[in-house]
Formats: structure tokens, C-alpha cells, sequence
């Protein structure tokens, strides 16, 4: 394992939006009983991953 590697923001932000979607997807199925909300933890890992490599871009500039 590489030691002085800094955390990127893109994976920070896909594995934030991968809680968070996970979380309110299971919430809302739950609720609901569709299945259809668990898609919500892939889009919140999309969308976490595109502000993630947004913000990796804008601090390499």
C-alpha cells in the first residue's frame, strides 16, 4: 500500500453518494416496497463521482 498518496475528491464523493443514495434508497423501499428506489445508490454514486472529479479538476488548475 502506498503511503503518502492523497485521497482523491472523486472517490470521496463516489463513496459519499453511495451512502447517501444507499440510505435514502432503502428508506424509500421500505416505505414503498418498489424496488426501483435501490437504483438511487448508483445514482448518487454517478453524481458523487461527477462533482468528486469536478472539484479534482478545479484543485489541479
Amino acid at each position: 500500500m502506498v503511503k503518502n498518496q492523497k485521497m482523491r475528491f472523486a472517490v470521496l464523493g463516489m463513496m459519499m453518494g453511495v451512502v447517501l443514495g444507499g440510505g435514502i434508497g432503502v428508506v424509500l423501499f421500505s416505505i414503498t416496497g418498489q424496488a426501483v428506489y435501490i437504483a438511487i445508490a448508483g445514482l448518487g454514486a454517478g453524481m458523487g463521482l461527477a462533482l468528486g472529479a469536478g472539484m479534482d479538476q478545479a484543485r489541479t488548475q
